[in-house]
């Protein structure tokens, strides 16, 4: 059977939207075997309707208990994430809710969530400071002139990279607000049209970011 791989189309933290979307691409004949560098790899096989839940957990030792565990649950184990999230699959449909506890499933990905906003802000105010001294300079030191001499395919490299600047915040802010706003119980964040926008966005990241490498 062929091995397919697909680039993550949600922000890891969006536990409820990635389960959606592994169940989503089972029930397209996509079954789910693991993860690596931020693509997810799946084997073509018959449509099937299957669940799937992330554990978030603390480093444990005894990994093998716990998936024997979950075994007995009707859960099976399909790959580490990282060292405090796994993957697991139902092996049967009347296998128990893997995750209920959704106060502890927000304080986790919020810790997250906190660090992208950290790394969000400090990237903004370097932005802010970057483009400050260019206006002294330009000011200051005639560097002005040097733009008027530019042509126009010399200048595109500072839009574009400025529409990547706030592309890239505005699509991380919204995710982060919307990840405060909803229910992961609900698990109904992920939808065919909401994937393929996030697809949209990701292709103009990359077509921007190509734009700058000459």
């Amino acid at each position: 059977m062929a091995t397919i791989s697909r680039v993550l189309p949600y922000q890891p933290w969006e536990i409820d939207a990635v389960e959606g979307w592994l169940d989503d691409m089972a029930s397209q004949g996509l079954i789910f075997t693991h993860c690596s560098g931020g693509y997810y790899y799946f084997r073509e096989d018959e449509p099937q309707t299957l669940r799937h839940r992330f554990d978030v957990h603390e480093r444990l030792a005894d990994h093998d208990r716990r998936h024997e565990e979950y075994r007995d649950f009707g859960w099976e184990h399909i790959c580490y994430v990282d060292a405090h999230t796994d993957i697991y699959r139902a092996v049967r449909e009347d296998a128990v809710e893997l995750n209920t506890d959704e106060e502890t499933l927000h304080s986790v990905m919020e810790k997250n969530q906190r660090k992208l906003r950290n790394t969000l802000i400090f990237g903004e105010l370097l932005g802010a400071v970057t483009l400050s001294l260019l206006v002294v300079s330009i000011c200051r030191f005639g560097f002005f002139l040097l733009f008027l001499t530019k042509s126009l395919w010399d200048l595109l490299p500072i839009p574009l990279w400025l529409f990547l600047v706030i592309f890239g915040d505005i699509r991380l802010w919204r995710s982060y607000r919307e990840m405060k706003s909803r229910s992961l119980l609900e698990r109904t964040y992920h939808t065919r049209e909401r994937e393929a926008a996030r697809r949209r966005e990701l292709r103009t990241d990359t077509i921007v970011r190509l734009l700058l490498l000459p």
